[in-house]
Parts: C-alpha cells; structure tokens; sequence
C-alpha cells in the first residue's frame, strides 16, 4: 500500500499521463462514494476493495468525504477500524489525498497508516519521499529558486488552463505556491508582478465581467476542500467569503489565514477585525491555552507591534509564551518563536535588560534543536548582534554578524533578503565605528532583524 499526498490535480493528472506514456498496464481508478452517510461510503469502497480483479488500484475522492464536516471524524475512525481488512485486499492500492487529509490521517488514524509501506509528497514539480522532520528545512527560499518556479509555473498554468482543469485547481497547486516562494524571499514587486500575469491567465483580465465571478467560486471551492492559505491568497480580489453554516474550527483557520493575509498586504484595520475574530472564537471553541488559540494570539500581537501599539502587544507576546512553555515545552520550535518575539518587542522599546536573556536564551536552545548552521538560528545571532549594536556593544556585535552572514551565505545564498540583511547591519556597524574612531557622532539606528 503507498500514500501520495498532492497538492494540485495537475501534478496528479501529469502521474497518470506520464504513467500510461511508458506502457503501464491499465489499472483501476476507484473514486470514493459519496452519498451522505460516510459510515455507509467507507464499508462500500472496502467492499469494492477486496474482490478487486485489478493488480494496482488507485484510490481518489478521500477528501470530498472528509468534508462532510462533523461526520468526517467518524470516517476516519472506521478506515482505522478496517484496517487490516484494507491491508489483506489482493490488489496493490495507491491512495491518492491532500495534505490537508493526510494531515487529518496523521492524528486521527496512525494505525491506519502504519499499514503503508510507501509514503510519498507530489507537488506541482514531481513526487518525492517525505522527509522526517528533523530533516525539513527552513521555509525561508532563495531567491533564485523562487523566480524559476514561477517561471515554471507560468508554463505549466497555461498547459492545464488549456487542458481545462479547474482553476481552484491550477491556483492552489502551481500559482499559489510560486507566489508564496516569492514572497518568502523578499521579492514584494516580483510577486504582484507574477500574482497579476497568474490572475489574468487562470481567470480572464481584470477588465471580464466574468472574472470575479470565477475567482468567487474558485475561492469557495478551496475553502469547502481545506486549502485555506490558497484561499486566503485569492481573498484580496474584492470578493466576500461566505461562512454561514460552517464548522467553528474551520472558521477559524480561514480568519487566521485571511487575517494575516491582509496584514502582510498592508491592510491593518482589515487584519485586526479578522484576527481578533480568529482569536475570541478559537479561546471559545479549543479553550485558551490550545495551540491553535495561542496562534491567533501571537498574530494578533505581531500585527500590534507592527503598528506600534506595543502596549497592547505585550501582553499578548507573554501570555503566548507562558502558555506555549506549558503546553509545547521551553524549546519547542514554537515556543522559541515567541521568545523571540518578546525579545523583540523589548528592544524596540529600549528595555534592554528585559530582552538580552531572552535573546540568548532563543540562540542557545536553537543551536540546540536546530544546529548551529540553521537559517533560524542565525537570525538569532543576527537578532542578538542587533541587540549589542543598539547597546554600544560594538565588539561583541560584530563577530556575531560575521558568523550570521557567512552562514546565511551558505544557507541561503548572497541574494536572500535575510543574507542582504546581515550584510546591510555588519556594513553599518562598521562604518558606525570608524565614524566613532574619526571622533564623529553616531546614530542610534537599530539594526534590523531578518524575517523569521
């Protein structure tokens, strides 16, 4: 038995094309039922299953039951109650999901899934073995890379606009992720360049009637299936999401998603209704201290601070730390993130005592977890050279910022955002100390910190 997580129905088309050009035997294509009663769709597939003539049979539809909603649990919960009768069926089997329900698979049915011998990740590009986690790398993407996906991506939207594959489809697996890499490299202007061509050719020019009408329904169909950072990409384009009637979890990840959209947009007061909507329903529904809750709170508290308001920002840092130390531990990936931004907090501010231990004691337990070679734990000894700078502490700053950029360099390339960062802070300080050296004044300009 083999999973494949996809992202995109053209990566899965490309599989079944590429497939049948290099003379594989036909195989059976069982698409799951759906009729309402996911008790009675899931007894129905394993009864298909079992006396199947086909050797290979590749399983798709998995997720339209899953978003059933309340009923999707009690599905799982029988996929992982038929398990070895899944497993003795005689043909090979190839379960195709998203990640979305792969994910659901994970917490709700591990038994299930220790069954398959082979677990594979098809992206847009091609398919390959998942990785465990200590091995996955940071989501920072180099610059480079980010451009030729998008170049890729050009091509490959114009073969399935042609090919008439659902634009919901070609927009959260080929569009979506090439615009994300982009913006996670630092490349704002490039994006909106790219996110316009993306949007003319997968829904007509902003000058068609009809345009809004498919990127309405395109960003329904993403919701109603789970992909809500796609969606939450197409939720600038002036059209109204309908929540009515949905589950309060899912209305939850969508306002967190879209929420923090609009803030990176640059659309604040819009961000703060959607985010605080986010947060008073997740403390009401998961209860305060849930993972989830603690998330809309530190969004909350980053679109505070980056207005300003630290006031009110505060107290929303400390209370995601205290909590995610509790309930994740003291050097959880998460937990580390709220360290940091504490800390970060403190700095603008001037209270430098409050932030040093904190900066240090996020250096400490990345280098840890993460090594000391890790983008995130350079931007850590990125983030504490900053602190020394703002501090006069210049000889302490400075081989911090060496050791920051030559990893960075090696990392991420010359070009990332993050490396020309460091480099713009380490030229900075020392142009800041022969100014000091030549008897000239010097500014109090705070050295900036990369994007985590």
């Amino acid at each position: 038995m083999a999973l494949v997580e996809f992202s995109s129905e053209p990566a899965v088309q490309e599989v079944f094309l590429n497939l049948a050009m290099a003379g594989m035997p036909e195989s059976e294509v069982e698409r799951f039922p759906s009729t309402g009663d996911v008790e009675r769709d899931v007894r129905m597939l394993v009864e298909r299953l079992v006396p199947a003539a086909s050797p290979v049979v590749w399983v798709r539809g998995l997720e339209d039951a899953f978003a059933l909603g309340k009923d999707r649990e009690k599905a799982i919960d029988l996929l992982n109650f038929l398990r070895e009768t899944i497993a003795g069926a005689p043909c090979r089997q190839v379960w195709f999901v998203t990640a979305n329900t792969g994910q659901l698979l994970s917490h709700r049915a591990p038994d299930w899934l220790s069954w398959f011998t082979l677990r594979l990740r098809l992206t847009s590009d091609a398919p390959a073995v998942e990785k465990p986690a200590s091995e996955i790398q940071t989501d920072t993407v180099n610059l480079d890379s980010a451009r030729a996906q998008a170049a890729s991506a050009q091509e490959r939207i114009a073969r399935s606009v042609e090919a008439g594959i659902a634009p919901d489809e070609i927009w959260a697996g080929l569009a979506y992720p090439a615009l994300e890499s982009l913006r996670r490299a630092g490349a704002v202007a490039e994006e909106l360049k790219w996110r316009e061509e993306f949007l003319d050719r997968i829904f007509g020019s902003a000058h068609d009637a009809e345009r809004q009408r498919k990127i309405r329904k395109s960003l329904n169909a993403l919701i109603e299936r789970g992909f809500y950072p796609a969606a939450a990409g197409l939720a600038g384009e002036g059209v109204e999401i309908s929540l009515e009637g949905m589950e309060p979890r899912r209305q939850i990840a969508i306002w967190n998603e879209i929420g923090q959209a609009r803030y990176l947009a640059g659309h604040y007061a819009e961000a703060e209704g959607l985010l605080e909507m986010a947060r008073a329903q997740s403390e009401l529904v998961l209860g305060p201290e849930h993972p989830d809750t603690l998330t809309s709170v530190n969004n909350l508290a980053g679109l505070f601070r980056s207005q300003g308001r630290y006031g009110e920002a505060e107290p929303l840092y400390v209370r995601a730390l205290a909590a995610r130390e509790r309930v994740l531990g003291p050097e959880h990936p998460d937990t580390l993130t709220s360290v940091n931004n504490l800390a970060g907090l403190y700095r603008r501010q001037g209270r430098y005592g409050e932030a040093e231990p904190l900066y240090v004691r996020a250096l400490a337990a990345s280098e840890r977890v993460l090594g000391p070679e890790h983008p995130s734990t350079l931007i850590s000894v990125n983030n504490l050279a900053g602190l020394y700078e703002s501090q006069g502490r210049y000889g302490e700053a400075e081989p911090l910022y060496v050791r920051a950029l030559d990893g960075l360099e090696r990392t991420l390339g010359i070009d990332h955002p993050n490396t020309r960062t460091v480099s713009a802070n380490l030229q900075f300080l020392r142009e800041r100390g022969r100014r000091t050296v030549d008897g000239a004044a010097h500014g109090a300009d705070p050295a900036k910190e990369p994007v985590e």
